[in-house]
Formats: structure tokens, C-alpha cells, sequence
């Protein structure tokens, strides 16, 4: 080139502003500076080596358990920001009025509620000001680990592109075509995704859907996205696990029971049935 930056099982936001990483993003909308289009990036002098299954396997199984891991650390980190900006939002809001000295008879009490009243400002000041660091240290945080969520996704669908280029023969020239049109919000979800690789070869081959898609605002494209990755999920190849070819034809044995009369059977069958020393 999707509840999975709030792309995984409910609906996710992408991040207001995406910037992964120079090198993600390169991978994932299929431009790098410098490569041949359609052919993946080689290191000079270096021969690249077939990845054994198992150990691409287990590698993939480590970048999910650590995408959820960060997942689940910035959606914490995101209610911790909001129950704060609650909390502020409410203490700010608290109001109470200055005594007024007309308003007593006996003017040590006035001076008495006078002292408390200020007493009380203070104490919210105070309340205040915690309240708005600890708020911008937690939104700071947010902010933090909502980035590295955006970088694990690019780090995610760049590993996928590699597994899927051993799928697809045509990948890079499909998938990674610039004349397709992905967002980097698409490619976001994309990472959030287990089927990124197979989404973005779907849109490489319906270059229309494509363009519907980088038009959408974030909240609506996550939706789209998901729906999406359902409908190619749904259509890519799994692996077969039992033979489509006919079942073996057993020749017929001299002296074995016809089961068929041999004046309703085919020329071929005919053929086999006398050679197998069939007799009328």
C-alpha cells in the first residue's frame, strides 16, 4: 500500500498525525528511494538466506505478543490521561465565594471565614497545578506509546511483505505499484493487521477501492479497513491439506464379480473389463 490504534478487535483511531519510522513507512507504501520498482531492497555483497518456517513462525508470534503488549500499555496510559483531565476539569470547576464583610455582624468570624476561604485557594492551586503535571506527563506518555504503536504496526506489515513475497510471485510489482493510492493511515491499519501483506496486494489489484479508501477520515477508513481485511481474509488461499485428484481406479480381477452389465457399460470400461479376463 483495521479497535486494532483503539488496526484491533473493536474500532481503533489512527494516531491524529502518523510518522512512522523513514524506513517502515518506505516499506509499506512502496516507496524507496533509490529501488528498483517492484524489487525489494538488497544488501550489497549479501546473500539472503531461506528463513526456516518454524522460526519465521515464532518471530511473528513475538512481534504480536509485543504489538499487544504496547497496545495495551497506550490504552492504559490513555485512560490514565482522561480520568487526570477529568479530575482537573472538576477541581477547576469547583467554585466558592470571597466573604464579604457586610455580610457578618461580628467581624472576627468574618476574618475567621475570610482566612479559610483563602486557606481554600490555596489548597486548590496547589491541587491545580499537581493535577495539570501529572496530566502532561500522562498525555506525554499517550503520546509515546502511541507512536511506538504506530512503528511496531510499520515494523509489523514490512515482516509481512517479506512472508508475503514468498506467496506472491508478483507481489512488489502489485502490492508496492505506486500508481496505487495507500494513506499512511491505510498502511497504519494495515500493520494492525495479521493480513496486512494479503490486504495490500487486494488493493494493488483494485486500484479504485484504493483511492475510495485514502479519501475516508480516519475513524470511518478504520472501519473500512477491518470489513476489508475480513473479505480478503476470507478469500485468501489456505494451505491444502487433502488431494483434489479422483480416487485411484482399481482394475478388475480375473474371476472377480461383475457388478455391472456389461451391455450398459462404456467402451472403455468394456475394454478393461475383458482385458481383465472378463467373458460373457
Amino acid at each position: 500500500m483495521t479497535e486494532e490504534a483503539q488496526v484491533a478487535p473493536e474500532a481503533e483511531a489512527a494516531p491524529e498525525a502518523v510518522t512512522p519510522e523513514a524506513d517502515q513507512a518506505s516499506e509499506a507504501t512502496g516507496n524507496t528511494e533509490g529501488q528498483t520498482e517492484g524489487q525489494p531492497a538488497e544488501v550489497e555483497g549479501a546473500e539472503p538466506e531461506p528463513e526456516d518456517k518454524s522460526d519465521r513462525t515464532t518471530r511473528n508470534q513475538r512481534r504480536k505478543a509485543q504489538m499487544d503488549r504496547v497496545k495495551q500499555e497506550a490504552k492504559e496510559a490513555q485512560d490514565r490521561a482522561a480520568k487526570l483531565q477529568a479530575e482537573l476539569d472538576r477541581v477547576r470547576g469547583v467554585e466558592s465565594n470571597r466573604p464579604n464583610a457586610e455580610d457578618f455582624q461580628d467581624h472576627d468570624e468574618y476574618l475567621a471565614e475570610l482566612s479559610a476561604y483563602k486557606a481554600e485557594q490555596r489548597l486548590k492551586d496547589r491541587q491545580v497545578k499537581d493535577l495539570e503535571r501529572e496530566t502532561e506527563e500522562s498525555t506525554k506518555q499517550t503520546q509515546a506509546l502511541h507512536q511506538k504503536q504506530v512503528e511496531e504496526a510499520f515494523g509489523n506489515l514490512a515482516a509481512q511483505f517479506d512472508d508475503a513475497r514468498t506467496r506472491y510471485a508478483d507481489f512488489d510489482a502489485v502490492a508496492r505499484d505506486n500508481s496505487v493510492p495507500i494513506s499512511q493511515d491505510m498502511a497504519y491499519f494495515m500493520g494492525l493487521s495479521d493480513n496486512g501483506a494479503d490486504v495490500a496486494y487486494y488493493l494493488g489489484s483494485n486500484k479504485e477501492l484504493a483511492a475510495d479508501l485514502a479519501a475516508m477520515p480516519a475513524p470511518e477508513l478504520a472501519g473500512a479497513m477491518r470489513m476489508l481485511e475480513r473479505t480478503v481474509k476470507a478469500q485468501t488461499p489456505k494451505p491444502r491439506t487433502t488431494t483434489t485428484a479422483p480416487d485411484p481406479v482399481t482394475p478388475l480381477k480375473g474371476g472377480a464379480g461383475v457388478s455391472k452389465d456389461p451391455s450398459k457399460m462404456s467402451a472403455a470400461e468394456y475394454r478393461a473389463w475383458r482385458e481383465a479376463g472378463g467373458t460373457h
